[in-house]
């Protein structure tokens, strides 16, 4: 009475075999779409990164003269004082 049918086995475990196959194919594709973000961002990434770098010395070069024209200030001012 207890006896187990092999179609019922079969059928069973070829049940169990496609929604594993199934859910082996969504892991594939989500593994896939993860490598091509991972990809665009690290384009993005490079990309961000050369405008930096591009701009960094733009930066610089601005920060150092705004530093000389408040040092220059600075100086005019205090001269200013000492004279009053």
């Amino acid at each position: 009475e207890n006896e187990i049918s092999y179609d019922d086995c079969f059928l069973s475990c070829n049940a169990e075999k496609l929604k594993i196959k199934s859910q082996l194919k969504g892991l594939i594709e989500s593994i896939g779409s993860n490598v091509r973000e991972h990809e665009l961002i690290m384009l993005r990434k490079n990309d961000v990164n050369e405008i930096y770098q591009s701009e960094k010395s733009d930066f610089k070069t601005l920060e150092d003269k705004n530093i000389k024209q408040y040092i220059h200030l600075l100086n005019h001012f205090m001269n200013i004082k000492t004279i009053f």
